[in-house]
């Protein structure tokens, strides 16, 4: 499904060609965020310079794989299957570092197939292994790509009190976009989503061309909170965006620990190494935080206790793998 059958276009009108009202700008009051998750072994979260301030935001950016819905075992196990049916053998933890290294996992695994074959170039051999990695994510770790992430609560409130714009810029492609979108649950994410289509010629994060567009269908400019899973995106997108639109855009990047980590001080500090203002464990953290931060005391405290209801069921869809 193309990612145009639910965006905004400039005041007035949609992509579809159906008049619609000017959206009307809406900047989220001041608030305040720790820098660091505040359960962390070394913050102690006591000193004022461990909060960040955030002024004028006027919209909430997200990836998906990773922040809102498991990605990264289901991933990093299609290509350990993948790698080891040709003889290369890569532990989970070497697959995790490289996706934390800004590779792209699913083409690693098919140069190191094509390395091992002595067939790069092969087009025809190339095609194939792409076909074969396909079918094995589907067929054994499908069942783990769309584990929600999120607790009830904080995406409950995101449907219907949020008042900025929320909106996904994903690597996906379009159908598999849209799918991730619906499972989620939050509706409005339909209204504003891009998702990578090599047909409509957008280019993969950290660059702009996702982030432009999604802001100019909602017609809108200034400072945009966006969260993103993988940490060295945080500094070159804020760049180029900046860059893209001469300064009319501002990318305000915080970090979501990658699903399985739990809380982890090596993935905290590439996050903030990769430029994010702050890091939360998962996106319910950063929710969480978000409501206290703008007062809303009753549902911070709501959020916190389903938490726990949501770490107890993720361990049990996740066969006990998962430690949250």
């Amino acid at each position: 499904m193309e990612s145009s059958r639910a965006s905004v276009g400039e005041a007035g009108t949609s992509y579809d060609g159906i008049r619609t009202p000017p959206r009307q700008q809406v900047v989220l009051p001041t608030f305040e965020l720790p820098r660091r998750y505040p359960h962390s072994p070394d913050s102690g979260f006591k000193k004022e310079d461990e909060m960040v301030r955030f002024e004028g935001i006027t919209a909430i950016g997200t990836d998906l794989d990773g922040v809102w819905l498991n990605y990264r075992d289901y991933a990093e196990s299609a290509s350990q299957l993948m790698l080891a049916r040709y003889g290369i053998h890569y532990q989970l933890d070497e697959l995790r570092r490289l996706r934390e290294n800004s590779d792209d996992l699913f083409e690693t695994t098919i140069r190191l197939v094509l390395e091992k074959l002595g067939r790069v170039g092969d087009l025809d051999t190339d095609n194939k292994l792409r076909d074969e990695l396909v079918a094995i994510e589907k067929e054994k770790f499908g069942h783990f790509r769309d584990i929600l992430l999120v607790c009830d609560i904080a995406r409950d409130w995101l449907n219907s009190e949020l008042p900025v714009p929320f909106f996904a810029a994903t690597n996906r492609m379009p159908d598999a976009a849209f799918e991730g979108i619906y499972h989620i649950g939050i509706e409005r994410l339909a209204d504003a989503y891009v998702s990578q289509d090599p047909l409509r010629g957008i280019r993969r994060k950290p660059e702009a061309d996702m982030f432009v567009e999604a802001m100019n269908r909602l017609n809108l400019s200034g400072k945009v909170i966006y969260l993103e899973d993988t940490p060295s995106h945080h500094a070159e997108l804020k760049k180029n965006v900046l860059n893209a639109t001469d300064g009319r855009i501002e990318i305000v990047p915080i970090g979501i620990l990658p699903p399985g980590f739990g809380y982890s001080k090596q993935f905290e500090d590439l996050h903030f190494k990769g430029g994010a203002v702050a890091v939360f464990p998962t996106v319910t953290h950063f929710f969480k935080d978000l409501a206290k931060g703008l007062k809303k005391f009753w549902l911070h405290e709501l959020i916190k206790e389903d938490m726990q209801l949501h770490r107890r069921s993720l361990g049990r869809q996740m066969g006990g793998r998962w430690e949250v």
